[in-house]
């Protein structure tokens, strides 16, 4: 089988979103199949992009934008044809493959269904040959054209959702519910599957935040803004930001507005991940928007109490109190009174930490990404 798989992060060159993905293209490449990658252009290549390549896979890169020219150019062009011609199309590199089946990776629920040309290229072309993987979804990020929306999903040959409450979500937005709708898991990506003892505390309780530098999505700079206060101010307790992204100055300079350099580290992307867990106690996400975090799902595997917030699928693994500590909403007073709940039961944590490792590995998908290929390959 010849698969294609197409990615719309446009944001940065590799993130969350993309290990679902790739883990499937591994395993499609392993069982023999053909593949080809359609990414955007930056200037470094992400290292498992290189090493998909050394294994055969194609890889066609299309532009993140286009010279101010070109854009005229394309106007004066549709004017005149009245429509835009397939040579403009950025997609249309997927002719030439011409794959038995499609996989679109969507960091929220309607990127595919609100890029023209992509969907253009799917309903013309490939009805029933591709399949969309959408990674998040959230109640502010509304397709642009709800019956386009609906008809690009309903001629997928599956929509994959990482929680159910993304699922629930679009059938909500859309008020229309789709039968090849299905569930999958991302990766977790640790070496070792066992929990991780607890750190012993030194005095200091050392709080992971662990995610993309975007604010708009994972709320870090409230969790910044919850430590100017008297109260944490005077707490033991450090806050380390973990990963990288487009708002890292915008982070470091507001450590610095509130003077909290002693209490606030930076400390970029972790590509092993157990090893934040060897210094840290607690995982705390003050997230707008989500799927299911990978750096829940790991957190817990490991042993950790999380705190975090009431959105994407977080509360399909949380239990509040029993195995970590859900909070309502983003917001710093919200955050502040669940993080004093759970520093009260700080006896607990322990304990806590054996109940999330045990609801990770009974819930766990240890190989999704074969997981989405058998499902495809199935009966496609």
């Amino acid at each position: 089988m010849k698969i294609a798989y197409i990615s719309t992060l446009r944001s940065a060159s590799w993130g969350g979103s993309e290990e679902l993905w790739h883990q499937s293209a591994e395993q499609a490449s392993l069982l023999g199949h053909d593949l080809a990658i359609f990414v955007y252009d930056w200037a470094e290549e992400p290292r498992k992009i290189v090493d998909l390549r050394k294994k055969g896979a194609l890889v066609y890169k299309r532009r993140r934008g286009r010279p101010i020219m070109a854009r005229v150019l394309e106007k004066i062009v549709v004017k005149l044809a009245g429509k835009k011609p397939l040579w403009l199309n950025p997609y249309r590199l997927l002719l030439q493959y011409d794959p038995d089946m499609i996989i679109v990776t969507d960091g929220s629920t309607y990127y595919t269904a609100d890029d023209p040309d992509l969907s253009l290229i799917l309903l013309q072309y490939f009805k029933g040959k591709y399949t969309i993987v959408s990674q998040a979804n959230t109640d502010y990020h509304l397709p642009a054209d709800r019956p386009h929306a609906i008809l690009l999903f309903e001629a997928a040959y599956k929509v994959f959702f990482v929680s159910e409450h993304n699922r629930q979500l679009a059938f909500h937005q859309l008020a229309h519910r789709f039968p090849n709708a299905e569930l999958i898991q991302n990766p977790v990506l640790l070496r070792s599957f066992e929990r991780k003892p607890l750190p012993s505390l030194d005095g200091t309780i050392h709080c992971a935040v662990v995610g993309r530098y975007a604010i708009s999505d994972k709320g870090q700079d409230i969790l910044i803004s919850m430590l100017d206060d008297d109260q944490w101010r005077k707490a033991n307790i450090q806050f380390h930001l973990y990963g990288k992204g487009n708002d890292e100055a915008y982070l470091r300079q507001l450590i610095t507005f509130y003077g909290l350099e002693d209490k606030v580290t930076i400390e970029g992307f972790q590509e092993e991940k157990s090893s934040i867990w060897d210094k840290c106690h607690c995982l705390l996400m003050c997230s707008h928007t989500e799927g299911t975090p990978l750096s829940l799902i790991e957190a817990m595997v490991v042993g950790r109490v999380c705190i975090v917030t009431r959105v994407g699928g977080n509360e399909e693994w949380i239990e509040d109190g029993q195995n970590g500590f859900l909070v309502d909403g983003p917001t710093r007073r919200l955050f502040s009174a669940k993080l004093k709940e759970a520093i009260a039961r700080l006896d607990d944590w322990e304990a806590l930490g054996k109940a999330a490792h045990q609801t990770a590995m009974k819930k766990m998908d240890p190989n999704p990404g074969r997981t989405l290929i058998e499902r495809i390959c199935r009966t496609a």
